[in-house]
Parts: C-alpha cells; sequence; structure tokens
C-alpha cells in the first residue's frame, strides 16, 4: 500500500504537539523558542506506527495567525487531517482559517479531535460537540462536515487508544484509494527544511508527492535547474536506499551548494517539470471573503512549499466575489515549477488574509487574453475535460507543433502505458498525427502544411524555371520544429520521412527528383519556357560538336525577352537561367560538361556510342581520333572524353590524350 501522511491542524495552544507526543511518543518541536514559548512556530515532523503495520507520517502545523505561511507550506501531500480542537474553547478564528486551507488544498479525509476533555464537565462537552458540528455543516466544502469527531485527553491519555483505530482504520481506506506510489510520472519533493549536517553536508527534508528515488539518483533545482545528486536518504530518521510517494524523505545531495537550496524549491528528476512565471487556474474565492476580488489583484500564493507574490487576471470577468469561482492566469513575480493538479491557496496581498484558492489547470508560456471563448473553451477541458480530451489538447496547446511521449506524460503526469493507449485511440479519429517519435495535432500539421505550401508558391513566384522547392528546404523547416521537441538527428530524420511520406498520401505535394513539387504546377505549359526551350535546343542542334558559351549566354538573353514579355517580371529572375538549365539536365535532354558549356544529348549519346565501338576493337583512342570523326575542335573532343571518363567509358592512361576502356 502506498504510504501516508497525517497531519495536525488546529487553533494556537489546542494541545496539537501534545497530542502528537501521545500518539507517538515524541517532540515535534524543535526549535528552542517554540519549547520556551510553548508554541509551534516552524513545521514539526515525526513518524507514527499504525496498528496494521504501515507507518505514517506526521506533520504538525502552527496553529498562530503569524504564522500562517509555515501551515501552509506543511499542508501539501497531507492525506488525512487531525482537526484539533480544545474542549474548552471550540472553534477559534485560526481553527477557521486552518479548514479553509486545507479545503481549498483539496484534504478530503479528516477526524476531528476534541481534545483536553479532561478540563470540562460531560454537560460541557454534548455542547461543545454540538456546537462544532453545526458550525462546520455551514462550511461550504468543508472536509470535516461528515468527519467522525473523538473525545481525548492528551494529558490523561483518554480516548488515545480509540483514535488510534480510527487513523489505522481511515489510513487502510486512504492508502487503497491512492494505489501504488510506483509509477513512470518522475520523483517529485517540495523541500521544506534545508540544513548541514557535520561530515554529511547539505540536507533536504520534504513529502514525496510523487514517483520514487533511490540513492545515487540525480535530481534537478527547480525552479533554478542546477542538477545534483543524491548520496544519502533517510526516511524517518532510518537510512534507507529508496523512497516513494507519501513519505517523508530527508535527502543528503552533493553537487549544489546550500546557498542555492530554501523553502520553496522543489527536487524532481531531471527535466520532468516546466518553469514559469505564467499558470492558468481555477480559482475559488471563500464565501466568507470579506472583500470583492478585482482584476489584477495582488496576492500571495501558496502552493507546494513555495510562496510568491504575483497578479490575478481574471479571464472571465471584472470582480470575482465571495463564493464564486472563475478561471484566472496568475502571474508570478519570481519563477515556479508547479504542475497541472496542483492546489494552491491565496492570500491578500495587504491585509493578510486566507481569501481563497484552487488547482493549477496548465502551466502557460505566454499571457493569456481575457473574454475569448476559445481560451475559456481550453480551460474548461483543462478542468472538466477526460483525459482524452486533455491530452489532445496538451498536443494542440504545446509550445512547438511537435511534442514526444515522455514531454507528453511529464505535462499530464500519467503513465506511459496508459499514455501509449489514449494516443492510440487520438491516432485513430485522425485529430493526432504521429511521424517516428512525433505527435502532431492534424490544425498544427495543418498550419505547418500551409507553411511549406507558402515557401513552395514563392518559389514558383521567383524562380519559374525551377521544377519546384528544393526538398531540403522543406526539410530544414521540418527538421528546425522537430529539434525543438528535443530528439536526437536519427529521429528527426527518421520523422521527416515518415512526414513526406504522408504528405505524398494525404496532400497534393509530390515529392519528385531532389524538389517538392505541386502534382498540379506544368512548368512545361509556360510560353516562356516553351520558346526558350525551343530556341536553345535549335542553337545546340546547329553547334553540333561545336559547342561553347555562347549558347549559354544566348539563351540567358532569350530568357529576358520571354519574361519581360509575357510579363512574368521586369528583370531576369536571380538563378533564373541555372535553374532552366538544371531542369532540361533533369529531363536528359541535355548534358553538362564544363561551366557554361552544354551538350545536346542525343548528339553526346551518338559520341560515346562511336568511343565504345573503338574501343571494343582496339586498345585505346585519342583526343585527335574523336577530333577527326566529330569534326569538331580538340577542346571540344577533350570536354567529351572528360564525360566518358565520368560516366566510366574510359580512362586515362599513360599520356593526357589517351584513352582506354573504362573499368
Amino acid at each position: 500500500m502506498r504510504p501516508i501522511i497525517i497531519g495536525m491542524a488546529g487553533h494556537i495552544d489546542h494541545g496539537k504537539t501534545a497530542l502528537i507526543r501521545a500518539l507517538t511518543g515524541r517532540e515535534t518541536d524543535r526549535l528552542e523558542e517554540e519549547r520556551r514559548r510553548g508554541i509551534t512556530i516552524d513545521l514539526g515532523f515525526t513518524w507514527m506506527d499504525l496498528e496494521n503495520g504501515m507507518r505514517a507520517g506526521v506533520i504538525d502545523v502552527p496553529g498562530h495567525e503569524k504564522f500562517i505561511r509555515n501551515m501552509a507550506a506543511g499542508a501539501p501531500g497531507m492525506d488525512l487531517v487531525l482537526l484539533v480542537i480544545a474542549a474548552d474553547e471550540g472553534i477559534m478564528p485560526q481553527t477557521r482559517e486552518h479548514i479553509d486551507i486545507l479545503s481549498e488544498l483539496g484534504i478530503r479525509k479528516g477526524i476531528i479531535v476534541l481534545n483536553k476533555c479532561d478540563l470540562v464537565d460531560a454537560e460541557w462537552l454534548e455542547f461543545a460537540e454540538q456546537e462544532i458540528r453545526e458550525e462546520l455543516d455551514e462550511m461550504d466544502g468543508c472536509c470535516f462536515a461528515d468527519a467522525p469527531l473523538l473525545r481525548v485527553s492528551a494529558v490523561t491519555g483518554e480516548g488515545i487508544e480509540r483514535l488510534i483505530e480510527t487513523i489505522t482504520r481511515t489510513a487502510i481506506q486512504i492508502a487503497g484509494e491512492n494505489g501504488t506510489a510506483f509509477g513512470t510520472r518522475g520523483f517529485r519533493l517540495f523541500v521544506d527544511r534545508v540544513f548541514s549536517k557535520d561530515g554529511f553536508g547539505t540536507v533536504v527534508t520534504g513529502t514525496v508527492m510523487d514517483g520514487s528515488l533511490k540513492k545515487g539518483d540525480e535530481l534537478e533545482l527547480y525552479p533554478r535547474g542546477e542538477i545534483c545528486r543524491v548520496r544519502n536518504l533517510q526516511v524517518y530518521e532510518e537510512e534507507t536506499d529508496f523512497c516513494r510517494a507519501g513519505e517523508r524523505a530527508a535527502c543528503n545531495l552533493s553537487g549544489v551548494k546550500k546557498e542555492l537550496l530554501h523553502r520553496g524549491c522543489v527536487l524532481a528528476t531531471p527535466g520532468t517539470l516546466e518553469v514559469s512565471r505564467l499558470f492558468a487556474v481555477k480559482l475559488h474565492l471563500l464565501p466568507g471573503a470579506e472583500r470583492l476580488l478585482e482584476n489584477r489583484s495582488r496576492l500571495h500564493l501558496y502552493c507546494g512549499t513555495t510562496e510568491v507574490l504575483c497578479r490575478a487576471v481574471l479571464l472571465d470577468r471584472d470582480v470575482l466575489a465571495p463564493g464564486e469561482s472563475a478561471y484566472v492566469q496568475l502571474q508570478l513575480e519570481a519563477d515556479a515549477a508547479f504542475v497541472r493538479g496542483d492546489r494552491f491557496v491565496v492570500r491578500y496581498y495587504s491585509p493578510l488574509e486566507t481569501i481563497g484558492g484552487g488547482e493549477i489547470l496548465h502551466v502557460d508560456q505566454k499571457k493569456r487574453r481575457r473574454f475569448r471563448p476559445d481560451v475559456l473553451e481550453e480551460l474548461n477541458i483543462w478542468e472538466n475535460g477526460s483525459e482524452a480530451e486533455r491530452l489532445e489538447q496538451a498536443i494542440f496547446s504545446d509550445r512547438g507543433i511537435f511534442c514526444t511521449e515522455k514531454r507528453l506524460a511529464d505535462r499530464l503526469r500519467i503513465e506511459e502505458k496508459y499514455l501509449q493507449a489514449l494516443l492510440a485511440a487520438l491516432i485513430e479519429t485522425g485529430n493526432v498525427l504521429q511521424f517516428g517519435n512525433l505527435f502532431c495535432h492534424r490544425k498544427k500539421e495543418a498550419w505547418l502544411r500551409r507553411t511549406i505550401s507558402g515557401l513552395l508558391e514563392a518559389s514558383y513566384r521567383t524562380r519559374p524555371f525551377r521544377r519546384g522547392m528544393s526538398l531540403s528546404e522543406a526539410r530544414n523547416v521540418f527538421l528546425q520544429e522537430a529539434e525543438n521537441a528535443g530528439i536526437s538527428e536519427g529521429e528527426r530524420k527518421q520523422a521527416w520521412d515518415s512526414y513526406l511520406a504522408y504528405l505524398e498520401n494525404e496532400s497534393d505535394f509530390l515529392a519528385e527528383r531532389g524538389y517538392l513539387v505541386e502534382r498540379t504546377y506544368k512548368m512545361q505549359q509556360n510560353v516562356a519556357f516553351r520558346k526558350c526551350r525551343e530556341a536553345f535546343e535549335k542553337e545546340l542542334e546547329q553547334a553540333g560538336f561545336q559547342f561553347t558559351k555562347a549558347a549559354v549566354e544566348s539563351l540567358r538573353e532569350k530568357l529576358k525577352q520571354e519574361i519581360k514579355k509575357n510579363k512574368m517580371s521586369d528583370v531576369l529572375p536571380e538563378n533564373a537561367t541555372e535553374d532552366f538549365l538544371t531542369y532540361l539536365e533533369e529531363e536528359e535532354e541535355i548534358v553538362r560538361l564544363d561551366d557554361g558549356i552544354y551538350a545536346g544529348k542525343r548528339d553526346l549519346d551518338e559520341a560515346v556510342s562511336w568511343i565504345k565501338a573503338q574501343l571494343s576493337e582496339r586498345e585505346k583512342i585519342t583526343v585527335s581520333e574523336l577530333r577527326d570523326h566529330l569534326a569538331c575542335g580538340r577542346k571540344q573532343g577533350k570536354l567529351i572524353l572528360d564525360h566518358t571518363d565520368r560516366i566510366r567509358v574510359t580512362r586515362k592512361d599513360g599520356a593526357e590524350s589517351e584513352r582506354v576502356r573504362g573499368r
């Protein structure tokens, strides 16, 4: 079963620390001032062994109003809370504030402990119980409304055995509901204490919120990003090699300076959390709040062990009234690392007064616009949608076009095998596409396709005689987005191959001879192209084997005339001549022999055939013999033999002007 954490809450001097001493035999007040004044100032920690063999962590939180911030830091991770109320005083102001904080933090299991029963008579006890029940019934959403109420005395021991039985029974129920502590979410711990120990160095303590940790594991310190290693581990003051969710752990760290650590930091598996100053939340204002919450009000935010100032941007209204809830973007004044599902509490900036709380819905990277239906619809999905709907929203709203399975698992905090099943279902619907190890929402793929289409249209416009857009240009657009997803070079290439196949099957794009082209685009139908092609081929035919650079220069002038005549452009586009010649080469109508020198393919094939025939009958052939046969110049003959060397019909052997049969 998953371990649990038990918390003690209640007004100052109602006997929380004394009750822990009666339950565990240990003292949680560790500060000299606490012992001298007899009050809890900071968080206290211990454990208790239950009757079924389970060990539960125990957190003692301060009850004085000045230390509410410390109380809020101790509450995250609590599974069960004992609300301690002194029989001789009843519910007091800090009792109510503790209840409000616990309710907003999502605590759902509680036990009411009526302490100091030895100080009052039976009639008073009856009256106190009735008053407590009536007041709790009036508090909306209170986790103690239906909680069992037990009479005890931490001093005399009255009712302690029955309380332990009730705690054990409730703990077993909670542990069963929580399931196991093992999963693939990654480890996460809110730091609540930092200290140095002689012979060991830096030690931090906190409640393990998610996952598990082994001695020797690497951790990342959020929000700073420092990497450290776990040198030693303790759980409830016992050395161990392993800790898990639901336990109180002390981690002896190496590789990080103590000055960088403080209450409010988060230790987690490297790369699993997202740091931001913007968080979309559902905020609930307590019915008892005495003021309206206006847009951009400055608040104190308590989430995990973090306390940070923020502005509350109301996304669907200008004012939030007591008892109401709304979608809000909290704009923090410092970096933080929270995750979806984390609960929080807010207090007014001044005067310090708990006014509400809620749940983190999404880690934002940009400010959200107010009164936008699409924004409110998205947040409704994050709050109320199914896991499949949230997954689809996560893919659509991710910062890049593509995301990986790991990133989705980290964002949604769900197990890998469950995530894979959800992804398969979404792919089946067509709303999510997969390219290699990358996932993409169909709407984002449409955006990517429009981007590539725009580049292709620009290519046709600026380079009218090129077959299409270079595949490398399209690939670079894709690979840039894929690189943002954080995958390896090999995985990016695999994803591109998959995406290119998708484009060919699902769009008007076609990969052809190193280009991305539109199926419907026919360059041959271009009037300027057709006329220039005919003129160039005629010039090559007339030149025969007396080819020179003059044909290309003539082509350049002809292109310039036709482009202007057909109102394609007032000037010859850059690379137009080269694109034109490249196209004819790809169509195997011409062959490039040297820089600016081309030959007709049919003429050149005739020369190659003659060379092959000669070398089948004799050992070698010379430039002079080829020149005489073709009635061309020596320079042209040498260019032809250089060409036959490249296609391995011939090879040099001996003199520069001699060729033998190629290998």
